[in-house]
């Protein structure tokens, strides 16, 4: 799967909270150059400071996003009263600044557990982070993670920062990373993951405390809503020898036929019709939930078997007028079986029409597949899954779920599996990861990066 792990640090792995504002902070730290020799007073000292970081930010730079390098500043601030001073002095009234605007800095729970182990599976471990070096670099000897990294990129060393691509690659070309062997992992949607794609690079999201409180649920491969960074272990490749999918929105597009279907029988018994995005949002369940959201809520229930005949009659004759595996899902299954993979479908359509579907569709291509039987559950019930793996002679611990909608998130969970949702389907990324899907994948040859 990935070699390559690159981390964010501020919000990451690191929980850090700053105070660079308040005259308190501004006045403690005056009295601080006051006693080298340095007499500021707190208003001074913080206007100062303002004023030479606006000039290196004014300064052009080659960059789409500049980073500047704090250290003239502080050399500004030092040098007014001290011309002398050494290089030496002057880093070290950058890092008390940093130390003295500091209120809390702790690793997060699990940061170190995850670094310990991508080392531990042989993964090379990076660190770009935007970032001041004379503020980081005594942060991460402090919190023992230096040794963690196989190397460091700060942005004030660089010239420019995330999202800037020109960042990434230099880290990519200064040891020759394949980008396709990478994965970013960051806190932020803006800087850390819009920087990974500019640059062709998957990412992992995790939303922490001190992720952007506006950061939109972002584009990217992994999203992790829980501030748990010791998701990013379950990235190391599974042993997977089996996988099994959804049908509906996940190996066939069948939405059409089934939006004609119901619209037939709405339109036979005078009522109107429903649109595609509307039957979209209906399907998942099964049909007769399906049939049950499409129709208006002041039909009678005794009504419904009646309805749910018509619909039955008219998709057995049309179920495959526009029915079609998603592109990408043959040459998936192909290779699967071609690597010894078993696979099965679990559906909520009626269990012969999904066999039917099986057998037109895949002939060869998957090894068992199961519907809804009457009286017995359907999904998100476990009892399903179950069933399909006992047929196929396979445990939980190796086997991936994948399908498109809530119902599949439900159904791996309560399945106890590892689920991948699909982003072709019926669902979009919003709903999926409400739903609490954490993987996706937009072309079905993708999910061979997990098996």
């Amino acid at each position: 799967m990935y070699k390559n792990y690159i981390f964010d640090l501020y919000g990451t792995l690191i929980d850090i909270r700053t105070d660079e504002w308040s005259d308190e902070i501004w006045d403690e730290y005056a009295a601080y150059l006051t006693g080298i020799g340095i007499p500021y007073t707190g208003s001074e000292v913080h206007k100062m400071y303002d004023n030479a970081v606006a000039e290196l930010v004014g300064k052009p730079s080659p960059y789409d996003v500049p980073e500047i390098d704090i250290i003239p500043v502080f050399d500004k601030i030092c040098r007014r009263h001290r011309p002398d001073i050494s290089v030496e002095e002057v880093w070290d009234a950058a890092v008390q600044f940093r130390i003295t605007t500091t209120k809390m800095l702790k690793l997060y729970e699990n940061s170190r557990k995850v670094l310990d182990g991508l080392r531990a599976a042989g993964k090379k471990v990076y660190l770009l982070s935007n970032a001041q070096r004379a503020f980081t670099w005594q942060e991460l000897e402090k919190t023992g993670i230096v040794e963690c990294f196989d190397d460091i990129m700060i942005s004030s060393d660089a010239g420019c920062k995330k999202p800037d691509a020109a960042f990434y690659r230099m880290l990519m070309d200064k040891h020759g990373l394949d980008v396709k062997e990478c994965v970013m992992i960051g806190n932020d949607s803006a800087s850390d993951i819009a920087g990974a794609g500019s640059v062709g690079m998957d990412a992992f999201y995790v939303r922490t405390e001190i992720s952007p409180g506006d950061d939109p649920v972002p584009a990217c491969e992994y999203i992790y809503e829980d501030g748990d960074i010791g998701h990013v272990l379950e990235l190391i490749k599974k042993d997977y020898n089996t996988v099994i999918f959804d049908l509906d929105g996940t190996l066939l597009n069948t939405l059409d036929d089934l939006c004609d279907s119901t619209n037939y029988a709405l339109k036979h018994f005078g009522y109107h019709e429903r649109s595609k995005e509307e039957v979209r949002n209906f399907v998942g369940n099964g049909i007769r939930k399906l049939l049950e959201r499409a129709l208006p809520e002041s039909v009678p229930e005794s009504f419904f078997d009646e309805f749910y005949v018509e619909f039955k009659r008219h998709y057995k004759a049309h179920c495959n007028d526009k029915t079609c595996a998603y592109e990408g899902i043959i040459e998936l299954l192909t290779e699967l079986k071609k690597r010894g993979i078993k696979t099965g479908i679990a559906s909520n359509k009626d269990k012969t029409e999904v066999n039917i579907l099986k057998n037109l569709y895949f002939d060869g291509l998957i090894d068992a597949a199961t519907g809804s039987v009457t009286g017995k559950p359907t999904k998100p019930d476990p009892y399903m899954v179950d069933e399909l793996l006992k047929e196929l002679g396979s445990d939980k611990e190796h086997t991936l779920y994948v399908g498109d909608s809530q119902v599949d998130v439900q159904t791996a969970g309560n399945t106890g599996l590892n689920m991948t949702a699909v982003l072709w389907g019926f669902r979009n990324r919003e709903q999926l990861v409400e739903a609490g899907a954490n993987k996706f994948i937009e072309h079905p040859l993708e999910l061979l990066k997990f098996i």
